[in-house]
């Protein structure tokens, strides 16, 4: 099996690099790609861990950007981490984050106060000099009493975010600079997709070609925030427009699943769900070994 989206505490994961290619070794997932948010601060680490634990490793990243005023997310593959330019968006995105901290700092505040509980010293948090992802925040949370497990903690600032003025062409284009593929992450979800700009499948194909014009290199098709029906209109569109079919589990943790095991990995948001990664058929997931084998270390 390959997963190419998988989150750490690096970002709104709950697991460390280390738990995370542990469980992807007991998940049986050979190849696999970190791809923490606006962050590379996990990936030396996780070659690391890959090499020893005998798997396959791909440098990746999932990067924020804007279209149409809406959130898109697009995954790199293969990135070069010391690309200048890619630095230089990378500080860029830090600052968003840092903004979208404060925020939900703010906004968990204002329920701290509403019950009667001490508020968050923000400027504490700010200081930790770490990317300041979901899962920072919960552990910074429940290690300073403000909650008492990472479920309260996360029940606190979950659902809060902040939209990035870079724009999805302009990302692709940076992370094509840096030597990586890139691809629209969870294209037909819920939520951060395609659909929160368009309903209409007409428009969703239009959309899609619009990104192949400007770089975009593959779509995740098989993710479980996906139904079947989703699942056929992606294949058919990546298949029309040339682009690479994709597998990524967008794991974060087991707090974050109905589940807890990577391959059986269910989003919150995800209610009408029936497809696992059981099920992909083999011909794709080869097809996507081989897509990636020449970015893919040992």
């Amino acid at each position: 099996m390959i997963d190419l989206h998988l989150h750490s505490h690096h970002s709104d994961g709950l697991q460390s690099v280390a738990e995370l290619v542990a469980q992807a070794k007991v998940a049986g997932i050979a190849t696999f790609s970190l791809t923490d948010h606006d962050t590379i601060a996990g990936l030396a680490e996780a070659r690391e861990l890959a090499t020893q634990a005998g798997l396959s490793f791909i440098p990746g990243i999932e990067l924020t950007t804007t279209k149409n005023a809406k959130t898109l997310h697009i995954l790199a593959h293969g990135i070069d981490p010391d690309n200048s330019q890619l630095a230089e968006l990378l500080d860029h995105l830090r600052e968003e984050r840092k903004k979208g901290a404060v925020k939900k700092l703010e906004r968990t505040n204002e329920k701290f106060k509403a019950a009667g509980k001490p508020e968050v010293d923000i400027k504490d948090v700010l200081a930790l000099n770490k990317p300041l992802g979901t899962g920072v925040i919960i552990e910074y949370l429940v290690a300073h009493n403000f909650a008492q497990t990472n479920e309260e903690a996360y029940s606190y600032i979950e659902g809060m975010s902040i939209r990035p003025d870079v724009s999805t062409e302009e990302v692709i284009q940076v992370v094509h600079v840096a030597g990586g593929r890139a691809t629209l992450a969870h294209p037909l979800a819920p939520k951060i997709s395609l659909r929160n700009l368009t309903a209409d499948s007409t428009e969703l194909r239009a959309l899609c070609a619009e990104l192949k014009t400007a770089g975009l290199d593959g779509l995740e098709v098989y993710t479980p925030a996906h139904t079947e029906t989703d699942i056929d209109l992606a294949s058919e569109i990546a298949q029309e427009l040339n682009l690479f079919v994709t597998i990524g589990s967008d794991w974060h943790g087991p707090l974050s699943a109905k589940g807890t095991s990577i391959r059986k990995y269910i989003p919150r948001y995800a209610k009408n769900y029936s497809n696992s990664f059981a099920e992909i058929p083999e011909k794709a997931v080869n097809a996507c070994h081989s897509a990636f084998s020449s970015i893919t270390s040992t």
